[in-house]
């Protein structure tokens, strides 16, 4: 089942979706020019309401104020990215998305950083997903 995933079984029928082939690279300062550039590929904006220009960009990317943040590749060409925030509030910035695609970032975060992350003594997490 390399590449797919098993969605159902049913009267030994096993039903399979194909994976696509995404990888993922945890952000580094040096990664600030593709992050400008994917960051001005975006639809939504939520975190800002004036676009940064370079340098704060810059900045906001040197200081890295995620618990976790990641670049999404699809067939080794960016995609995207995923942060995690210490809320453990997740974003995921995808322009124009699949639903397998988000399934398989969410199947990625929950295999390698659930047992990583813990809610804060004082709120209980909470998941929402919003997809545009």
């Amino acid at each position: 089942s390399v590449g797919f995933k098993i969605i159902n079984k049913l009267n030994n029928i096993v039903y399979m979706e194909k994976r696509d082939k995404l990888t993922y690279k945890k952000v580094e300062a040096t990664d600030c020019e593709l992050l400008y550039k994917l960051l001005k590929q975006r639809e939504f904006n939520i975190s800002h309401k004036i676009f940064p220009d370079y340098e704060n960009h810059r900045i906001f990317v040197r200081d890295n104020p995620y618990l976790k943040w990641y670049i999404i590749y699809l067939f080794g060409q960016a995609l995207g990215t995923f942060y995690i925030q210490y809320d453990n509030s997740i974003g995921i910035n995808i322009n124009n998305p699949s639903k397998s695609i988000i399934n398989e970032v969410f199947d990625y975060i929950l295999k390698n950083f659930s047992s990583k992350i813990y809610p804060s003594k004082n709120k209980s997490s909470t998941k929402v997903m919003k997809i545009h």
